[in-house]
């Protein structure tokens, strides 16, 4: 969570908090909608269409949610970054 609010985006402080208080495996974070779940700052506005998306509007997929935990670790010098 540190390393997400100190390094990343408003988009991977978003995933994290997700996933580190609700112990969702990634494939079920990444299938959630809005109408699930609400993550006021990050969605800035929208009510509709996949939670996690990628620049281009399409839902974020497992590879993308991956790299983007894979570039926060490192930008935190973490192990395994």
């Amino acid at each position: 969570m540190i390393a997400a609010e100190t390094h990343g985006t408003e988009l991977c402080i978003a995933r994290v908090s997700l996933r580190a208080h609700t112990g969702l495996r990634i494939d079920e974070a990444l299938s959630r909608g809005l109408e699930h779940l609400a993550l006021e700052e990050y969605l800035d506005g929208r009510e509709t269409g996949p939670l996690f998306v990628t620049r281009a509007g399409r839902r974020t997929g497992q590879p993308e949610a991956w790299r983007m935990v894979r570039r926060l670790a490192r930008r935190a010098s973490l192990d395994g970054g």
